[in-house]
């Protein structure tokens, strides 16, 4: 499978490039869509997010130390990919500039007009460098040929945008499709805490557990991140991400969210498919070992394993038997996936990291 990457996106990707002095990101998707750690190889960081991520260890927001934490587990096992923040050239500045101008033509013509910091479109507040800084994102994706995750207000800015200037509705991205698939055959993925939120805390102050939360918020999220990072590392979870991926790979771009259930039924169907055809395999399996011998020369097991012969003379009926056991354990790994979808389930209970001293 080709590799898969989702680009960190923020106000923070306008920063050395001057489209935005902001320093926030985008980071709401790690708590709302968590599974989509499970199918991108790497997950995309400029070097000056990067630096803000590192940061947020000493903040004295929950949320932010929460990512800062995630982000130390992701970096150990290799997620993190970070990349020089001068690929958005000059030229692309220039370009990204006069396109969210004839954009905001479009959607708010008196804003340009103005002198109001934001406007209000569709009960969301948009500012030009804000918008400067998402399209940033954008360009730097098609760059790198990564996703992005966006959040709810530029996705409804982005559906406007697009009935307005072709007539048409935005499509769904592939990690929104791979996400919403991934949700059907694993069990729900959890990383995150209410206690991270602001909205919240009004709440902590007459809440008898709020020293607990306190507490024990960190802990919960550093055992949700290393079971993220065990269900990537499962053969099963990688088989199922890769065949979602091919599936959908086909025409993703024009389909829409009315199509997760098409790809649902593709997806069962190749399952079924491979489970009788691992059947039928097994059944033969049994079928031969007791009639292997010594004698046996140049055996064929075409209905084992296609027209594959076993070119040896003189086989052993122990190392014969072997090669069938052998044959029949490499099936079944690299089918794994299979009863993920056929059954729609997988063991909730992972064996966790056990940490230095245990």
């Amino acid at each position: 499978m080709a590799r898969k990457s989702i680009l960190l996106t923020g106000l923070a990707l306008g920063n050395d490039s001057g489209l935005c002095p902001c320093s926030n990101l985008h980071t709401e998707w790690l708590f709302s869509n968590p599974q989509d750690l499970l199918w991108v190889d790497n997950v995309v960081v400029t070097r000056r997010e990067k630096e803000i991520i590192d940061a947020y260890e000493h903040s004295k927001k929950p949320y932010d130390k929460a990512v800062w934490l995630i982000f130390q587990y992701l970096n150990q096992s290799g997620t993190i990919q970070i990349i020089d923040d001068s690929i958005i050239t000059e030229s692309d500045v220039k370009n990204i500039k006069q396109q969210v101008v004839d954009d905001i033509g479009l959607i708010c013509p008196e804003y340009l007009e103005g002198e109001e910091h934001t406007f209000l479109y569709q009960n969301h507040h948009y500012c030009q460098p804000a918008l400067q800084a998402l399209y940033a994102g954008i360009c730097l994706s098609f760059k790198l040929g990564t996703t992005i995750s966006l959040d709810s207000m530029e996705s409804d800015y982005f559906r406007s945008l697009f009935a307005l200037k072709y007539n048409a509705k935005s499509k769904a991205g592939k990690n929104i499709f791979m996400g919403e698939l991934l949700k059907s055959y694993l069990p729900e993925i959890e990383l995150g805490h209410h206690f991270l939120y602001e909205s919240s805390h009004k709440e902590c102050g007459i809440c008898a557990k709020e020293k607990d939360c306190k507490t024990n918020y960190l802990s919960r999220i550093e055992q949700q991140i290393k079971q993220v990072i065990l269900y990537r590392e499962r053969d099963e979870v990688r088989q199922l991400c890769e065949m979602i991926d091919e599936v959908i790979d086909k025409d993703y771009s024009t389909a829409t969210m009315k199509d997760i259930e098409l790809y649902k039924k593709q997806i069962e169907e190749i399952a079924y498919a491979k489970q009788q055809k691992m059947r039928r395999a097994f059944r033969e399996y049994d079928k031969w070992k007791p009639l292997v011998t010594c004698a046996s020369v140049g055996l064929t097991i075409a209905g084992l394993a296609g027209k594959t012969q076993l070119g040896i003379a003189g086989v052993g009926l122990g190392v014969f038997e072997k090669l069938l056991s052998q044959y029949a354990e490499s099936m079944r790994k690299k089918n794994s996936w299979v009863n993920l979808v056929t059954e729609r389930t997988i063991c909730h209970q992972l064996p966790m990291p056990k940490s230095k001293g245990e």
